[in-house]
């Protein structure tokens, strides 16, 4: 069976450098159990409580807070319709679980999933009651479709990428579906020549991994540095006069081939860090 995650083209990008792995599950009583991956056999993204990257308005902002632990600091979503990733179900074993299967083992009555389901229709919120009862007889909910894996599922268990352009999926490409969206939120990646220009370190390890060099400012008033991603090769380097590594997950085997990479690009990476510090201070990131 072919299942699917539906996500932003902006956390694409860490799930590929990683894993699909960032979720949660709330309980009847309120309890949050975070680390589970939600699937569903729904090729569409519709009703199945995405954000598609308008603002939180005061009760989102208040969710969101529970959910992550930390106060939200601004408004801003992301657009979970923009990318399709597609998983065989063969690939996960009994680890998935279907949610209504798990909803009936914390609420036999089954009201519990339901209300998920319903809770999840599009525009809900703002329908009147006769129309929620309609929705409700004639099946629109999604939750039959959902599917709970407890545990990250890894880039290597990827079959397929799709963007969701004018309604419908075409495959997933950087350059015409990622790069502004990812601008947008403050990853600000080199042009094609640059990013061609890389030089040849490491090797892909999966289908879709892909060796590039952006900026991220987590506040406007960060030391200012470029971030490599991809081809096991994740490293930040300072744009300091020497173009230090200053962090890595492991000891760099080409941590000295990034440093010149960056000093001789030097103009072109403040650049890049400009423009996120810029998108920082309109996120009030100072």
């Amino acid at each position: 069976m072919k299942l699917y995650h539906h996500t932003s083209a902006t956390l694409l990008e860490a799930i590929l450098d990683d894993a699909l792995s960032k979720g949660h599950l709330t309980f009847p009583n309120g309890a949050i159990q975070d680390g589970v991956v939600w699937l569903t056999s729904d090729p569409m993204p519709h009703h199945h409580g995405l954000l598609d990257g308008r603002p939180l308005d005061a009760e989102g902002m208040m969710v969101a807070e529970r959910v992550q632990g930390t106060r939200v600091t601004n408004s801003a979503t992301h657009d979970k319709r923009q990318v399709r990733i597609t998983i065989d179900s063969d690939s996960l074993g009994q680890r998935c679980v279907p949610f209504l299967l798990w909803a009936q083992t914390v609420d036999r009555s089954g009201s519990f999933g339901k209300a998920i389901g319903m809770s999840a229709i599009d525009g809900v919120n703002d329908m009147p009651d006769d129309a929620v009862i309609a929705l409700l007889k004639a099946g629109v909910s999604r939750e039959k479709t959902w599917y709970l894996v407890p545990e990250a599922i890894l880039p290597t268990q990827f079959e397929a990428l799709d963007a969701f352009v004018g309604g419908i999926h075409v495959p997933y490409d950087f350059e015409a579906h990622g790069r502004a969206t990812l601008a947008d939120h403050g990853l600000i990646y080199p042009g094609q020549d640059l990013l061609r220009a890389l030089p040849v370190v490491g090797a892909p390890v999966h289908p879709f991994d892909r060796f590039a060099v952006f900026a991220a400012a987590p506040t406007a008033s960060t030391l200012p540095h470029v971030r490599f991603r991809g081809h096991g090769a994740d490293a930040i380097v300072a744009l300091d006069t020497e173009c230090t590594i200053v962090a890595t997950p492991t000891e760099h085997p080409y941590g000295p081939v990034l440093s010149d990479w960056v000093r001789n690009h030097r103009p072109a990476m403040e650049q890049l860090w400009s423009k996120a510090a810029e998108v920082a201070r309109r996120y009030g990131a100072h």
